[in-house]
């Protein structure tokens, strides 16, 4: 009695353990995910797609700080002044001349896509004068004027004026193509881990089915031993193939939680999706759809639709663009300047004396600003110049040293191109080989299945029977369980060839009935 008192602390432990367990396998939450799932989840919050993103979204603001070059600015200025001087003139009255002014300038200016940089203001100006022999005080002027420089050599043309804004153009679509891109790629690899994920949880089951097979075996092969119709090493042998499966369930259960934190990264799910403090059960097999693939119409279909083909493009236009703006950087700068002012003067008139008569005469100019900027516009009084400006560069080494570096990033970008549809075509070429091969590795690994199973099923007859032993059934069990992975390993291993496949010819995306809106350029 005094024993089963020391042993009931030990049980009340192990009970309220098997309670605490029972409660947290009831507690653990499988999580049903399908392959339509797993790739939305990694298109929404995928890490690498949201990067891109951005990544677009900064070559949209790039262009437009390329395009911002050709803003007008607009400009505005006011000052004050005054001067007292001795007067030198005879004729000065008073001795001290007293000069008060006040000007007020407004302008817009900026650089056209051709090259031109021209100015358009409007000019105000009050003086005040203490001389008694003006005959308007205060003036009043005001002026409009419009000044143009026209390149016609180095910096004319459109297309070199506007380089930094085309440039920016195929930034924006490279930036664009390069999510595309990068939707293929990470769609690719969701549907490369889910069905590597199918796969090793199939893979554990089968390992669990006959992990308990040999168990089964080992009650049955002692039960023969304890009656003496089998030897004693047969329960050696069944006890020995039930811990080798259980090592080999342990190792197939680590590869399954490798592979859920795998496709949970690729995934990125939020914290309060449920996904990642559950079990992912896959809800998906392996379909086995007969593909007739044609490698000549595939490569054709992968040159026009892959990304990767656009952006080399796009490199190309850019260093084409380039070697055009440097060639023209070469050449001495030769300008038309050209500028035209219109002027109006007016004022309160004020009474001078006439040297002839004597007398006293009022200026024509009386008037305010009103009149003063009538004058400008009629193009009564005006003042214009036009003129060529020639400046040469000594040497040009920097512009020849600019045009040779894009001249030789234009031969990189071909040649890269080119070198990007040799490995389209090879890698359509291995996609198309592992489709056509896969199909067959299904056949055989589905008759290899089906004939260990009946070789298992003869051999656990002979087995009842007293024929044969229970080592040889359990390496039929094996070979059964090797034939079975190999058949869902045929399958995923299509599926996945499947999923390449649509990547190499750039349909990815509308294989998965996902759809890409881009801006066309």
């Amino acid at each position: 009695m005094s024993r089963l008192l020391r042993l009931f602390p030990f049980c009340l432990l192990l009970i309220i353990f098997s309670f605490g367990a029972a409660s947290a396998d009831r507690q653990k939450h499988v999580y049903k995910i399908s392959l339509v799932e797993a790739i939305s989840q990694t298109l929404q919050n995928n890490f690498e797609v949201v990067l891109e993103r951005i990544n677009t979204n900064i070559a949209t603001h790039d262009r437009a700080v390329a395009e911002s070059e050709f803003d007008p600015v607009l400009g505005g200025s006011v000052s004050a002044g005054s001067s007292r001087d001795p007067s030198a003139s005879a004729f000065s009255d008073p001795e001290i001349s007293e000069i008060n002014t006040a000007n007020t300038d407004i302008s817009l200016s900026g650089v056209s896509e051709l090259g031109s940089e021209y100015k358009l203001s409007l000019g105000l100006e009050q003086i005040e004068s203490n001389s008694t022999y003006s005959s308007i005080d205060p003036t009043l002027k005001t002026g409009i004027e419009i000044s143009v420089t026209q390149p016609l050599l180095k910096d004319a043309g459109r297309t070199v004026n506007r380089w930094k804004i085309i440039t920016g153009i195929n930034n924006e679509a490279v930036a664009v193509k390069k999510l595309h891109a990068k939707l293929n790629d990470v769609v690719t690899r969701t549907h490369e881990t889910y069905w590597e994920y199918v796969f090793l949880t199939e893979d554990l089951e089968v390992k669990k089915e006959f992990l308990d097979r040999a168990k089964d075996l080992e009650k049955r092969v002692r039960i023969q031993v304890d009656v003496g119709s089998l030897a004693q090493i047969e329960i050696v042998q069944a006890q020995a193939s039930v811990a080798s499966r259980e090592e080999l369930v342990i190792e197939a259960q680590n590869k399954v939680d490798q592979m859920a934190d795998r496709l949970l990264r690729l995934m990125n799910p939020l914290e309060d999706s449920g996904m990642w403090n559950s079990y992912l059960e896959p809800v998906d097999a392996p379909s086995v759809e007969p593909m007739a693939v044609d490698l000549e119409k595939s490569v054709e279909a992968a040159i026009a639709n892959r990304p990767e083909i656009a952006i080399a493009k796009k490199e190309i236009d850019n260093s084409s663009v380039a070697m055009v703006h440097y060639e023209n950087q070469k050449s001495p700068r030769l300008d038309i300047v050209g500028s035209l002012r219109l002027n109006g003067l007016r004022g309160p008139a004020q009474p001078v004396t006439d040297f002839n008569t004597g007398g006293t005469v009022l200026s024509d100019l009386d008037g305010g600003w009103g009149d003063s900027f009538a004058d400008s516009v009629s193009g009564q009084y005006y003042n214009y110049s036009v003129g060529l400006q020639l400046t040469y560069p000594l040497g040009s080494r920097r512009a020849r040293g600019e045009y040779a570096r894009a001249n030789l990033n234009h031969q990189i970008a071909e040649i890269r191109l080119k070198s990007l549809k040799q490995e389209i075509r090879l890698d359509v070429r291995d996609a198309v080989r592992n489709i056509e091969n896969g199909l067959k590795q299904i056949a055989a690994a589905t008759a290899a299945r089906r004939l260990a199973q009946e070789k298992l099923e003869a051999e656990i007859r002979k087995f009842e029977v007293g024929s044969s032993t229970s080592f040889n059934v359990l390496e039929y069990q094996k070979d059964v369980a090797a034939e079975r992975s190999n058949e869902l390993r045929a399958k995923v291993e299509y599926n996945k060839a499947v999923a390449r496949f649509n990547r190499a010819i750039g349909r990815t995306l509308e294989a998965n009935g996902i759809s890409f809106h881009q801006r066309d350029r």
